[in-house]
């Protein structure tokens, strides 16, 4: 690798068209800025600096399960638009030195943009330590204005919250089912055993169900999320978050009405 490098984690993003076009802007005016100081140069070894030093961009893109590999942007975006279903952005933009020499020398950047599990981040090199430091700067400050809100999903508290809501849920209705149950059999303390049995029989099964939580928020709510005008997904989110909502609220209801009334089985 080159001299100088910054990288780092990418978390809590909607890239939508209007975002991917902010980044491509920013990523082109950096590519214009550093051929502009090497155009002018004329003779033979000037020649072959030039050559080393301008910027290439790769735009690799991961859609409807399959990926390919862009050389311009307008054909990457179309399909960005188009594709019902985004796995993975990468922009590469390197100079001609840093790809013949794997990496060692010249200038690269790179973002890694994934919306199927947290390995998206942001990788800058080169020789030359004000251009990196500046440059980091200048990407972190553009994708800082990108931030969405489902860091609260995965947020302690949401889950802890998830946790507790599940746990009293399933206490409340094993409390129910229970004294269902319990005039049915012919035992001593039949309704706590009734009870302990469900209680235990459905705790596992909630084991299987925070599970399947976990998995839905991260296809629903990933870290990366990509958005496009014809999606209706946004739609889908809402209509979910106003169901849990007003699930969470039931549930409350619920557990303050035994809570006001007194437990017990009937």
């Amino acid at each position: 690798m080159s001299k100088y490098l910054r990288d780092g984690s990418l978390q809590y993003l909607t890239i939508t068209e209007k975002e991917l076009d902010v980044i491509n802007n920013k990523l082109i005016q950096i590519l214009e800025d550093n051929n502009k100081k090497i155009s002018p140069l004329q003779n033979i070894q000037d020649k072959k600096i030039m050559s080393e030093g301008i910027f290439r961009v790769t735009y690799i893109l991961r859609a409807d399960g399959k990926g390919v590999r862009y050389f311009d942007y307008s054909e990457m975006k179309k399909e960005f638009t188009q594709a019902n279903r985004i796995e993975r952005l990468i922009i590469i933009m390197n100079t001609e030195l840093n790809i013949n020499t794997q990496h060692s020398l010249g200038k690269r950047i790179e973002l890694h943009l994934n919306s199927t599990n947290d390995n998206s981040s942001y990788l800058i090199e080169d020789d030359d330590n004000v251009w990196v430091e500046g440059v980091t700067q200048e990407i972190n400050a553009i994708l800082n204005k990108f931030k969405n809100k489902n860091y609260i999903y995965y947020s302690w508290w949401f889950i802890a919250l998830i946790q507790l809501i599940g746990v009293v849920g399933v206490f409340l209705f094993c409390l129910w089912l229970s004294s269902k149950i319990a005039p049915l059999l012919k035992i001593d303390n039949s309704p706590l055993f009734t009870f302990i049995g469900v209680f235990l029989l459905l705790s596992n099964f909630w084991t299987f169900i925070i599970f399947g939580i976990k998995s839905f928020i991260e296809k629903n709510y990933p870290q990366i999320e990509f958005k496009r005008k014809k999606s209706l997904h946004w739609i889908f989110q809402t209509i979910i978050s106003g169901l849990v909502l007003s699930v969470v609220i039931y549930l409350l209801k619920i557990f303050l009405n035994y809570i006001k009334g007194g437990l017990y089985v009937r």
